[in-house]
């Protein structure tokens, strides 16, 4: 949502309305969409959700997982390397470092296939 607002924003435009879709696996938390919805409704400060589409699929129907991967931000170690590239890490940086008035010591490279 963050990255749709802006995009929008950087082009001139005046976003005003967004729509919303969620796929779920049945169980999913009723808290855990609350706090998502939290958390949509800070990212778009001003741009209103008007419309939306949820869709329930069978537990364990969401995606697709080879046998004995765990995935995770809960696996994230201190001295782990998070590569971002393509246009997130691109916009990310660009964003966070005006946000955050940022200098850095090395340079930033992207790299562009």
């Amino acid at each position: 949502m963050n990255g749709t607002v802006n995009d929008r924003v950087v082009s001139g435009a005046v976003p005003k309305f967004l729509t919303a879709s969620f796929i779920l696996e049945e169980g999913f938390s009723l808290a855990q969409i609350a706090a998502i919805a939290q958390e949509m409704a800070v990212a778009v400060a001003g741009v209103q959700i008007v419309t939306g589409d949820t869709k329930v699929v069978e537990r364990g129907h969401g995606g697709v997982l080879r046998e004995g991967i765990t995935v995770g931000p809960h696996r994230a170690q201190p001295g782990d390397a998070i590569l971002v590239s393509g246009t997130i890490g691109d916009r990310g940086m660009a964003i966070m470092s005006v946000r955050e008035d940022l200098e850095f010591e090395s340079q930033i490279l992207t790299a562009r296939r």
